[in-house]
């Protein structure tokens, strides 16, 4: 075991400050402890980066929108959601005759979140993007500029963490989509040092701006930057990523990584197929979860993708599961081999079977 990955529920916050000794804190927060059965070894804490994207979207949808919760402000400008409903509007053209080029793939759906919008990782990395930071900035250059920047922060964190084949980066271009590869003196990959130097960096100063702020009260300071969930997610998720990739290089046998895998999807899919075998029922009692478990066992769906949910593998609905239980299709079976009959001896035909 390797590392633990979970989401920011406080039960996991809880479970990892059991944890909370001096060598296992960097930045204030837990991100690793020692393997008990292998001392030399230590278990890495991740938090689920879907999740981050989801929560930092939605501390900047609740800024000067929405609930109105927050009032991001980062480098003397405010970080607000209405930048980005600014940009929608211009791009649909509603204040024109003609419409934008739909520069984006901002929709109506990722700006008006709902309670199923905002479960959405697809709409919130689609929103942190860096093709709306750059319609912002031909949009709107001089007041967006706070919000280009965490959009542009965010959109290269998640392209370094979602890596998730070993052609994905040659076929979009983009070098923080490709594999990390053991060292190579020639060619050295600067992303783990993006992530401590510039990523962990922004997050660090920007916090410290605001605490830096006067004739504020603490309350409201709460308010200027992201959720304090969110931050030490990202902290605990960086440390342990910069940490682990060089570790796991290092293995027989290992010639890559991706980390794409560094998140919980295997258990969203499990649930996902709980809640549509469940159907309407949202609030299932201990034997509802039970029995709908054991069916799942026994028909063995759990080999069968979720056509619908919030992990990578159902974002393609082309797809084919796994394993198709319906299919009817009769096992491949060897042929059958005729048995040879034997020569008889004699041509004749008459003595040879007398013979017999």
């Amino acid at each position: 075991v390797w590392f633990v990955v979970s989401d920011g529920a406080s039960p996991n916050r809880k479970f990892y400050n059991y944890h909370k000794r001096s060598e296992n804190i960097i930045d204030g927060v837990v991100y690793s402890t020692i393997n008990k059965f292998d001392p030399s070894r230590r278990i890495y804490f991740i938090c689920d980066v879907p999740h981050l994207i989801k929560t930092t979207r939605n501390c900047v949808a609740n800024s000067h929108a929405h609930q109105n919760t927050r009032e991001l402000f980062l480098d003397g400008k405010e970080i607000s959601w209405q930048h980005v409903i600014g940009l929608l509007e211009y791009d649909v053209g509603i204040d024109r005759d003609a419409p934008g080029f739909h520069q984006t793939k901002l929709t109506v759906e990722h700006v008006r979140l709902t309670p199923r919008a905002r479960m959405n990782v697809a709409l919130a990395a689609q929103a942190l993007s860096k093709s709306v930071a750059d319609a912002m900035e031909q949009h709107n250059p001089d007041v967006t500029v706070s919000t280009r920047k965490l959009f542009l922060k965010m959109d290269e964190f998640f392209d370094i963490m979602n890596v998730k084949s070993t052609v994905e980066g040659i076929h979009t271009n983009k070098e923080n989509l490709k594999p990390f590869k053991k060292p190579n003196p020639l060619k050295p990959d600067g992303r783990l040092d993006w992530l401590e130097s510039n990523f962990l960096k922004f997050l660090n100063d920007w916090q410290a701006e605001i605490k830096a702020i006067p004739d504020v009260d603490d309350k409201r300071k709460l308010r200027m930057c992201l959720s304090p969930q969110t931050l030490n997610g990202l902290r605990i998720t960086v440390h342990s990523t910069i940490k682990l990739i060089p570790i796991l290089l290092k293995e027989p046998g290992i010639e890559f990584v991706l980390t794409d895998r560094f998140n919980q999807d295997p258990i969203e899919e499990h649930f996902g197929k709980q809640r549509a075998r469940l159907g309407g029922c949202d609030n299932p009692s201990l034997g509802q979860y039970g029995s709908s478990e054991g069916k799942l066992i026994a028909a063995k769906d759990q080999a069968i993708l979720v056509m619908r949910g919030n992990t990578s593998g159902t974002n393609k609905p082309k797809q084919k599961p796994r394993i198709n239980i319906h299919d009817m299709t009769p096992l491949p079976k060897r042929p059958k081999i005729e048995k040879k009959k034997k020569k008889d001896a004699d041509d004749d035909g008459l003595f040879g079977n007398l013979e017999k």
